[in-house]
């Protein structure tokens, strides 16, 4: 019996505190059929036993055709709500009254002197993505470990792993969850698998900031978050000039201002340029260098809030076209790699004003050493001693990626020529193609030379 009554105890203030966690405005409507107020009638409004407004009463509107007037007050949902002690002034007959919920229900209506109980309610909190992110320090996965996300008590998520991402270089796998602001998040339930030491994870709010992070094993708590004012996403920057670039996102609700901040790569928010009041998207900025990198973050504006601030996305402004002619790049001012390589290379080294394509799932890599295949690859660049740009396709194969050159300035050429060596060796050997834009890459001419298949093991001009 005693085991029973403590189970009940326990289940009854968990109950009250989920009730009562949350408070909201309800609304008192005091209404006067001709207008001139309640004419010395009040009411005291009741909230669970204990009065909040006491001798409420509806002031003369100064009009013969009706008026009402609201009065806000607090409560919770199952909240008990009553009216009491009522005093008697005149014209009882054009008083009456109505309570409405937090959600706009009228919950009780009536005239002088009854005395209801309603029952209060506030709308749950809105919900909204939350996202858990499973990281692998190697990419394979997190080779059969798991974990439950559990929000106030209650698995949402079972089981949450990371898939195999095909990768060596480390690997990263969202997981959306829903929330509301101030729901308790918790992590529980953790299975072992292979491998632990490469097992980590982050947990972020609906506006991408971090409520907590960990290994394999860890059990935190946090609280969730939904900002009233949507977070943008989908950071782009696109026609990039030496001085120009439009920065552009995709709106977080339905604000259409937002404040915009960019400066140097690496550079720390709050002292960057700043454009508060911003009403365009995409947004174009100028005074930009050449060759520099550069970040920005957006941050909603909805008037009465702000959203979390996103970013950066970062972006590359190119170099000045090269008019010196001849123009030689022979690779051999980059940093080589030389390290055994496997997989798509999402790493980049190719700096110079050349680079490898943004949306490039294998980068080309500078290389001085063999490339280490059996039966494919160069031993060396074509004089035996420099750097070569290198694609490296024995497991990512089947994959397009594109190199970019520095502009050049040929207006002063008479008879403009581009020469090049070329290495392709291999049974499976896919092909290499030369395209040339006048447009900063915004059109590409389509094949200029091209070449396919194995072309044996030599460097060829």
């Amino acid at each position: 019996m005693k085991k029973h009554l403590s189970i009940f105890l326990m289940l009854f203030f968990f109950l009250w505190q989920g009730l009562g966690f949350s408070q909201c405005d309800h609304t008192f409507t005091m209404i006067d059929s001709y207008g001139d107020g309640w004419n010395g009638s009040t009411v005291d409004i009741i909230v669970n036993g204990t009065p909040v407004v006491v001798a409420a009463t509806a002031a003369d509107a100064g009009v013969n055709t009706g008026s009402s007037e609201d009065l806000l007050f607090s409560a919770s949902t199952a909240d008990a709500i009553a009216l009491a002690n009522w005093t008697t002034g005149t014209f009882l007959t054009e008083v009456s009254w109505e309570i409405k919920d937090g959600d706009g229900t009228v919950i009780a209506s009536g005239v002088h002197g009854d005395t209801p109980t309603a029952t209060g309610y506030c709308a749950p909190p809105p919900v909204c993505d939350h996202t858990f992110r499973m990281i692998d320090s190697y990419g394979d996965g997190w080779n059969g470990s798991t974990v439950d996300i559990v929000v106030n008590g209650t698995p949402l998520v079972v089981a949450a792993t990371a898939a195999d991402a095909g990768v060596n270089t480390g690997s990263s796998e969202d997981l959306l969850f829903s929330a509301a602001t101030g729901d308790v998040i918790a992590l529980a339930n953790w299975t072992t698998g292979t491998f632990l030491t490469e097992v980590s994870w982050e947990i972020k709010d609906g506006g991408g900031s971090l409520i907590a992070s960990g290994v394999h094993g860890d059990t935190p708590s946090g609280s969730g978050n939904c900002p009233s004012c949507g977070t943008p996403t989908a950071l782009t920057a696109a026609n990039i000039t030496t001085t120009d670039a439009d920065l552009g996102w995709t709106a977080g609700g339905t604000e259409t201002q937002w404040n915009v901040e960019y400066g140097p790569t690496g550079y720390t928010p709050g002292t960057g340029t700043l454009l508060n009041g911003v009403t365009t998207n995409p947004l174009s900025i100028t005074g930009l260098t050449a060759s520099n990198s550069y970040d920005f973050y957006v941050q909603a504006d909805c008037g009465s809030s702000v959203s979390n601030r996103v970013g950066p996305y970062t972006f590359t402004t190119p170099c000045n076209a090269v008019s010196a002619m001849p123009y030689v790049q022979d690779f051999d001012a980059l940093t080589p790699n030389n390290a055994a390589l496997s997989g798509c290379q999402a790493a980049d080294n190719i700096t110079d004003c050349w680079s490898n394509d943004l949306a490039n799932t294998n980068n080309w890599v500078a290389r001085s050493a063999a490339t280490g295949s059996t039966g494919t690859g160069p031993s060396a660049d074509h004089t035996g001693g420099g750097n070569y740009a290198f694609l490296e396709t024995s497991v990512c194969n089947g994959v397009t990626s594109y190199l970019h050159s520095v502009g050049m300035d040929i207006s002063a050429l008479t008879s403009p020529e581009m020469r090049f060596w070329y290495h392709m060796y291999g049974t499976d050997m896919g092909s290499l193609t030369v395209e040339v834009s006048t447009d900063a890459g915004a059109t590409w001419s389509g094949s200029l030379w091209n070449q396919a298949g194995d072309q044996g093991d030599q460097w060829r001009e």
